[in-house]
């Protein structure tokens, strides 16, 4: 079946509504897909509703942001969205992603440029993981920066004068966040953690032995020689090989894409 399971609305960073992707994904050919928002799933019941009216097999999903070595994403299938200790989690993350946020307008402040958390609400409008991208856009908004790029190479980025270390979870409290809601926990775009194969490997095994159920074998910019090693390692590990554009809107590089996907892999998220 042709598969897109990583695409984000504007309930996190995306660009579009969860309507407009299940349009969207429906016009490139794609059968089954899931809206995997950054920390939310405020889009979730609309694009399954506009995925079940386009005839679209759609799978509940979510993008978690975790630190270890680095940061590692963690996506989870298939989660009661429903579930009350799920949602507790969640909002215990959006408190710590405001915490960051303030710290990041104060020390803006410190260098004269001073952005109250209301206008960054406003630009982020319905997103519930709002975030340097929604400061960037006011920077721009303002002429302070020409673009996000400029805004994070200037400000926002690692060892730039506002940037604030992010308040992470560990990948096994993402892990155990999405078994909370009953999810099926597979490894985001995995070559691009920066780690050789043998070293990527041996993460999938640790993670694995945390509760991975998956891992993210197709992805935009993934090499055919990055998808084959995946594939293998998925199968050798007994993990559910998934795959995703990732795709935000028009103005970044993860166009949507029909992956193929196997019917017993995508049942095999459902089960």
């Amino acid at each position: 079946m042709k598969a897109d399971l990583h695409v984000h609305s504007y309930y996190s960073d995306g660009e579009n509504s969860p309507k407009e992707l299940a349009k969207m994904l429906k016009e490139k050919g794609i059968e089954a897909a899931a809206l995997a928002d950054h920390d939310s799933v405020a889009g979730t019941s609309e694009f399954m509703r506009a995925a079940k009216e386009a005839g679209i097999a759609a799978v509940s999903g979510i993008e978690l942001s975790t630190f270890s070595f680095t940061e590692i994403h963690i996506l989870g299938y298939n989660v009661d969205i429903n579930n009350e200790r799920f949602h507790h989690s969640l909002e215990t993350l959006r408190q710590l992603r405001r915490k960051r946020l303030l710290g990041i307008l104060e020390k803006l402040k410190e260098l004269k440029i001073d952005i109250s958390e209301e206008e960054v609400a406003k630009m982020a409008g319905l997103s519930e993981s709002v975030g340097r991208v929604h400061i960037a856009r006011v920077l721009i908004e303002r002429g302070i920066c020409g673009s996000v790029t400029q805004a994070f190479d200037t400000l926002l980025g690692y060892g730039k004068p506002a940037y604030v270390p992010s308040h992470r979870i560990s990948p096994r409290e993402g892990i155990e966040i999405i078994k909370s809601g009953g999810g099926k926990a597979v490894l985001a775009h995995p070559f691009l953690l920066g780690l050789e194969q043998p070293s990527l490997a041996s993460l999938v095994r640790e993670l694995k032995s945390l509760g991975l159920d998956g891992i993210e074998a197709q992805y935009s910019t993934h090499t055919i020689y990055e998808t084959r090693f995946l594939m293998r390692l998925a199968r050798a590990e007994g993990l559910i090989p998934t795959c995703g554009s990732d795709y935000h809107g028009p103005a970044r590089d993860c166009p949507m894409t029909p992956f193929e996907l196997s019917e017993k892999d995508f049942e095999r998220l459902l089960g």
